[in-house]
């Protein structure tokens, strides 16, 4: 990464680390897979933190919401932050995936201090 906006190396690979545990537990909570419906609201902004750390660290050639080619610049991170405002604030039917893209990518670009997830109620 290396952008003078980005944290430390080691924590982004702390958080990405920690997203992978996330999602591993989701998906092995849910034998034979489920879609998005079948999940939780925490569940489903976990995978859009997910979506966004993969495109972030270079896993994914696209962005997280729009599925747009892009390499990770200011500009596309910036796009990709509006969209996901948009749809939270429009509580579009996927507004918890873009929330928890905006939590990364809001973490990533220091707009935030620190990356939360929602607990699952009950």
């Amino acid at each position: 990464m290396g952008q003078r906006w980005a944290p430390p190396v080691a924590l982004i690979a702390t958080a990405w680390d920690d997203v992978q545990e996330r999602v591993a537990a989701i998906t092995a909570s849910v034998p034979g897979g489920a879609d998005l419906d079948g999940l939780d609201v925490p569940a489903r902004y976990t995978l859009g933190v997910f979506f966004a750390a993969r495109w972030t660290v270079g896993l994914a050639g696209h962005r997280p919401l729009t599925g747009i080619d892009s390499t990770v610049t200011d500009d596309a991170l910036r796009a990709e932050l509006a969209v996901a405002e948009y749809l939270v604030v429009t509580q579009a039917p996927t507004w918890d995936l873009a929330a928890g893209v905006r939590a990364w990518i809001g973490w990533l670009v220091g707009a935030v201090d620190d990356l939360t997830y929602p607990q699952p109620r009950g």
